[in-house]
């Protein structure tokens, strides 16, 4: 990943689980014109059917393989209200992180994800990210996040 390839948005709008979904999915489609929001939505509500993507701690992940995806998409995305997403710790999340791969590339999808997870659990992260002041500052801590582990 590199950061101009990074999409972010820096205060989502949505307030609830479905409309953050549809809002990180707009973006993520506009990635490939194999992809539509639609479809992006569709994949992530039905991950979401097996086990909701918030990991708790105000962070979520949420993640499908999808045909039209070249390579991996990443979506960094936070919300200053907080959206009551349904994760296990029921705080509201504020920072979320979309994966999308595209199916039978297991391996960088699966890498990926599990990074996800362990920087987005650490707490020193998280404090780094919701504290960031810009949209860029907002993407590089990511970014410096990512290229550490």
């Amino acid at each position: 990943m590199k950061l101009d390839e990074l999409l972010v948005i820096d205060d989502l709008q949505a307030m609830d689980k479905e409309n953050v979904l549809l809002e990180l999915s707009t973006l993520a489609a506009s990635q490939s014109e194999r992809l539509s929001p639609d479809r992006v939505y569709s994949a992530l509500m039905e991950r979401e059917l097996h086990g909701c993507t918030g990991i708790g701690g105000g962070m979520a992940i949420p993640h499908s393989k999808i045909e039209g995806v070249d390579e991996l998409i990443f979506v960094l995305a936070r919300s200053h209200r907080g959206v009551h997403y349904g994760a296990q710790d029921k705080r509201p999340v504020q920072i979320f992180v979309v994966l999308l791969g595209q199916p039978g590339n297991n391996r960088a999808y699966v890498e990926a994800l599990g990074k996800l997870g362990r920087l987005l659990r650490d707490e020193d992260n998280k404090a780094m990210l919701l504290a960031a002041k810009q949209t860029k500052e907002f993407s590089t801590v990511f970014f410096r996040m990512w290229q550490s582990v």
